[in-house]
Order: C-alpha cells, then sequence, then structure tokens
C-alpha cells in the first residue's frame, strides 16, 4: 500500500479533488529499494506503472480518472 500511496502522491496538484485509482501490483519492491514511475496523459485521466531501475521488472501499474464515475482500467 505503501508503493500505490507513494504513486499517487506524485500526481500532486495535477488531479482534481475527487477522481478514480486503479492499481495492480505486480511483483515486490523492497525497500529500501530504487525504482522509477512513469506516466503519462489519457483520454480522462493519467496512466502510471512502477518498474526496477532498468525497466526489467514491473512492481505495479495503474491509472487515475478524472471523472470518480468512471472506472479506471489496468491492463
Amino acid at each position: 500500500m505503501w508503493t500505490k500511496a507513494r504513486c499517487l502522491a506524485a500526481f500532486e496538484g495535477r488531479v482534481p479533488e475527487t477522481f478514480a485509482i486503479d492499481a495492480a501490483f505486480k511483483s515486490p519492491l523492497r525497500i529500501p529499494g530504487k525504482a522509477r514511475l512513469r506516466s503519462g496523459r489519457r483520454d480522462r485521466g493519467w496512466a502510471f506503472r512502477l518498474e526496477s531501475p532498468d525497466g526489467e521488472r514491473t512492481h505495479l501499474i495503474g491509472s487515475l480518472s478524472d471523472d470518480p464515475r468512471v472506472p479506471s482500467d489496468v491492463d
């Protein structure tokens, strides 16, 4: 849950006060550890993924929707 919260904190100031979030945990991230957050705009929000610095392991995949009534989708 800390990993999801940390990813969400990276969007502070870029999302409205209410929104929907979906996240799927893929691989454990050992703490302390290093990872990189990749994100990009989508139709009604953001898509993001947290991965190892070399990009070979995905730790978390998620999406944020600007409309809390519209469910996000995580592939």
